[in-house]
């Protein structure tokens, strides 16, 4: 993190945010070209679940 006065760490604040968002923005390199994917997730228990297909980019 290169801004340590912006950081979050408060479990239950990361918690409210990731609960009141639907989308999360996954950014990747794929052969030296970045890409962003969005995604619908789910949490629980400090992991956080992303649906993908075993073909495409995600």
């Amino acid at each position: 993190m290169r801004r340590k006065d912006k950081e979050i760490t408060d479990p239950k604040i990361i918690s409210e945010i990731l609960d009141l968002s639907e989308i999360c923005r996954l950014g990747m390199v794929d052969d030296g070209r970045a890409y962003i994917v969005p995604v619908n997730y789910a949490h629980k228990d400090g992991a956080i679940y992303i649906h993908s297909a075993m073909h495409g980019k995600k």
